[in-house]
């Protein structure tokens, strides 16, 4: 919530109103349940639509699906007159709030972390994505406490903070040492004003809960006095709708917007809002384009900026990077006979949440590859914890494949049954639609990365070319080969991978039967994250490409079949 124009302006004459307005609210949260509590429902069939403007192409992936068709929530109203008093402006200009599933789990958290032996509880920096409601939270566990008669603190302005207890409300200046403080609670909001809570709630309040945005300036403080930090997840497609709804908008097209530009609610609320003031999005998402391009192009330049958005040792981070780069809580997967991950709510991790998203950073990098950016790439998206967090296991491994493969060095082992070779990457990378395959170059190594257009069209992921050689002076040359790549990752559906390679070998015929009348042979190259998915579809593949026939009078053509392994951490 914003403090512009807060209680550090007001005059006397204000400053009168606003102790009426204080006294009231304490008369109506204090011990007693606030009345505008409410519960309502969001069927699934209210959020999925898609706008006229929207085409195939536009459809996006969302990586967080939530397969939620009714959605049951806790609505606030009121929260206009709980600002107006306490000087600050409604989150997200909202007159009523969305209890979501995280200002509950939070809540539990707090409540289970308290020591009932200790008189200074241990402070708690809540962090998370901007734009997810880390602010609204403080007012949701301020109306939660003042219901149950326990003192609290609160401070939205540089100049003011707010006492609660028993003996009804007090406001304080940032420099007053309140005796009251002992038993509070301070909560703290840090916004564009505040950085850090003001002395004397650090030093007096029995605990500190500060939200703020993931800037190291604004938590830097925690460590001095020992706090916890926690990272709030982002809501699902079904809570940033009902936020959508309780602002008054038309929530219909909220699964597609959530899709494709991520759950943040700030970013569909302008989305929405846009759409209602002159029909049409385009200004709106023109902005997050130009703002996911420029952080991609930055990530490209410098692969190691990833490493700094992991938030228990961030570095930095351009306020543009948060519309590609969503920070979520770190998972780790549990044990076998568990179910789901296990969120580490004490480290932050970025991630691309949306396949659009994730073709805005693929597109920018290959637009400025060079080998040395690629092995970078490579390297850091094998480090841990980022292979685990930045993107789905399927993209994940697609990428690091293509930036493999365009290193250049050193070279890939690849086998087939009980033969291995070696393969040299490529550091020349075909740019362009299938028809750039036409004008390759037999001289040289290549590597071509199918367009979003052209990936709808083939079933492979790639097709990497090597030139024949020749072995002596008075040795024939070495045939060429062509390698068409196919991604397969464990623990997916057909391990996430073609169902047919029988016709993706008839597409990868018809797209580069040029290259085989120049000498080079095909080759399938399934490239795997563990080798008994490698081994396992290499075997499948070769059968069923034994008898690979092309043409009217079917011709057959042998095809080559190989397997190799990226594991993280492979150099």
């Amino acid at each position: 919530m914003s403090t512009r124009g807060g209680l550090s302006s007001r005059s006397h004459s204000a400053f009168i109103h606003l102790r009426k307005d204080l006294d009231e609210l304490h008369v109506e949260a204090w011990g007693r349940r606030w009345q505008a509590c409410q519960t309502r429902r969001l069927c699934r069939t209210d959020v999925d639509g898609s706008p006229q403007t929207a085409n195939d192409a536009q459809s996006s992936e969302w990586t967080h699906h939530d397969h939620i068709e009714e959605l049951e929530y806790e609505c606030i109203e009121g929260m206009g007159r709980m600002a107006n008093a306490l000087c600050a402006q409604p989150s997200l200009g909202a007159q009523a709030i969305v209890v979501l599933g995280e200002y509950k789990t939070l809540l539990v958290h707090l409540i289970e972390t308290e020591s009932a032996s200790q008189k200074k509880q241990r402070p708690v920096v809540v962090t998370g994505h901007p734009g997810i409601g880390k602010t609204t939270f403080l007012f949701y566990l301020l109306l939660y406490r003042l219901e149950r008669k326990h003192p609290t603190a609160i401070q939205l302005d540089t100049g003011y903070y707010f006492i609660f207890d028993d003996q009804g409300v007090v406001v304080r200046r940032c420099t007053h040492y309140d005796h009251r403080l002992d038993k509070c609670w301070a909560l703290v909001d840090s916004n564009s004003e505040i950085v850090k809570p003001c002395g004397p709630l650090s030093r007096r309040a029995a605990r500190v809960i500060q939200t703020t945005p993931p800037e190291p300036e604004r938590w830097s403080w925690y460590e001095q006095y020992g706090a916890a930090l926690y990272v709030m997840d982002l809501p699902n497609a079904m809570e940033v709708a009902a936020i959508i709804k309780e602002h008054n908008y038309d929530p219909s097209h909220t699964l597609f917007y959530v899709s494709k530009w991520g759950p943040s609610p700030r970013t569909i609320l302008r989305i929405v809002e846009e759409i209602d003031k002159v029909g049409t999005a385009a200004l709106v998402e023109d902005v997050l384009e130009e703002s996911a391009t420029h952080a991609a192009q930055k990530i490209c330049a410098t692969p190691s900026i990833l490493l700094s958005c992991v938030l228990s040792v961030w570095v930095c981070q351009d306020p543009l990077m948060s519309n590609l780069l969503f920070i979520t809580p770190r998972r780790r997967q549990r044990t076998p006979n568990q179910t789901g991950a296990e969120l580490l709510r004490y480290q932050g991790v970025p991630m691309i949440p949306t396949k659009h998203l994730f073709d805005i950073f693929t597109s920018r990098w290959l637009a400025t590859i060079t080998a040395t950016s690629s092995l970078q790439l490579y390297n850091v998206l094998g480090s841990d914890p980022l292979a685990q967090s930045l993107l789905p296991a399927g993209w994940m491994h697609a990428i690091r494949t293509h930036a493999r493969l365009t290193t250049g060095s050193p070279l890939l082992r690849i086998f087939q049954g009980k033969t291995e070779a070696w393969l040299q990457p490529s550091t020349h990378l075909l740019r362009g639609a299938l028809g750039v395959l036409e004008n390759a170059d037999t001289k040289s190594s290549f590597y071509w990365y199918p367009s979003s257009s052209d990936k709808n069209l083939l079933d492979f992921d790639g097709i990497l070319g090597i030139p024949g050689v020749k072995t002596g002076l008075l040795a024939r040359r070495k045939r060429g080969d062509i390698y068409a790549i196919v991604h397969a990752i464990s623990n997916h559906e057909n391990d996430g991978c073609v169902v047919s390679v029988t016709e993706m070998a008839e597409k990868l015929w018809d797209h580069t039967r040029h290259l085989v009348t120049k000498g080079y042979k095909l080759n399938v190259l399934v490239v795997a994250d563990e080798a008994a998915v490698a081994q396992r579809l290499v075997t499948k593949f070769t059968k069923d490409l034994k008898n690979f026939r092309v043409g009217r009078k079917l011709v057959r053509v042998g095809v080559g079949v190989w397997g190799c392994v990226l594991n993280t951490g492979d150099p």
